[in-house]
């Protein structure tokens, strides 16, 4: 079924925040179907990307692409999908609201959506939001009402302990630069009792097992064959070696900031919420479009063997400490 036409938060349910501690005032609609933050237009201290501020039809595709495309492209996107369905399983049944914070052009949003309830997406760009929206609505994946808010992370406009759901991809957190745990924190207080939160972060220096490097596209094709939690033990026994992923505009804090999947689950531990999953974004191969385009070559079964690898090893312990894009779904508590 086709989603309805959006609404503007205003009338969301009872989900928009009145006023915050800035003194900003609750948005008004712009007559499209939007509501949109004091801030969303002017320069903010919490500014993300100029990209993302100013995203046109090029910067659309671009960004829909990400997922899609190459085999290194679609084993990142099925790492996502799959950590997203273990994270929607937990989410408390019935009407509760859902709330995506930087959906993008959408590539997600189906998956965190349902047949009812409300859902409200969340973005810095207009354009963006208007690809979710007519992505969503050629999916067929729900009927309930769609609201859309133009707002960036320096204006959160859900109310507290109001959704179900909220979720996070993209690292919004780290583009809040040095309020990166303030945005953190009110994603999750958006979170009521017994709902989930999920987000995505990244890490400053990825450390690469030194047997990814060291093994060719068929040698990981007979590697993958075996059980990981059999063979990651010896593999990683080998040790570790840094590459850093600085760059740019990451080298200011004020605009970006690295953040730990460790010191994230500390934080959200702190506010009283349980982690339930984290998971590195396939740590072994992802960053190697080479190598995963090598054993690609081996078929639809090669993938499957290394999409398993990828998701055992992500959650391992070492791996959460090795950095790189990082997922975290925890749960807040129904009696806290």
């Amino acid at each position: 079924m086709r989603a309805q036409t959006p609404q503007t938060v205003m009338s969301a349910g009872g989900l928009l925040a009145p006023v915050r501690r800035d003194g900003a005032r609750k948005p008004s609609s712009s007559g499209d179907g939007y509501a949109e933050s004091p801030s969303a237009s002017s320069v903010s201290t919490l500014t993300a990307p100029e990209r993302f501020l100013q995203s046109g039809r090029y910067e659309i595709r671009r960004e829909w692409l990400r997922y899609e495309g190459t085999p290194q492209r679609d084993l990142l996107r099925r790492v996502r999908e799959i950590f997203l369905a273990r994270a929607m399983a937990r989410a408390p049944p019935g009407s509760v609201a859902r709330v995506e914070v930087g959906p993008g052009p959408g590539r997600f949003t189906p998956l965190i959506s349902r047949p009812s309830g409300r859902l409200v997406l969340v973005d810095v760009s207009r354009g963006m939001l208007k690809e979710a929206l007519r992505r969503l609505q050629g999916s067929h994946v729900r009927s309930g009402p769609v609201d859309i808010v133009v707002a960036d992370a320096g204006w959160f406009p859900i109310r507290k302990s109001s959704a179900g759901v909220v979720v996070a991809l993209g690292n919004v957190v780290g583009f809040a630069g040095g309020s990166a745990f303030q945005v953190l924190d009110e994603l999750a207080g958006a979170v009521c009792p017994g709902g989930v939160l999920v987000v995505e972060t990244v890490d400053p220096v990825v450390r690469v097992p030194n047997f990814v490097d060291s093994a060719s596209p068929s040698a990981w094709s007979r590697m993958i064959d075996e059980d990981p939690a059999a063979a990651l033990p010896r593999l990683l026994g080998q040790g570790f070696h840094p590459v850093s992923v600085r760059t740019g505009s990451a080298e200011d804090p004020s605009q970006f900031r690295f953040v730990s999947p460790i010191r994230i689950a500390s934080s959200l531990a702190r506010a009283g919420f349980r982690v339930e999953d984290q998971l590195v974004a396939a740590p072994f191969t992802g960053g190697n479009p080479e190598l995963v385009e090598g054993i690609a070559r081996g078929g639809r079964g090669a993938m499957e063997k290394l999409l398993r690898w990828e998701n055992y090893g992500g959650r391992l312990r070492q791996l959460l400490d090795s950095g790189g894009h990082a997922l975290t779904c925890a749960v807040r508590p129904s009696s806290e």
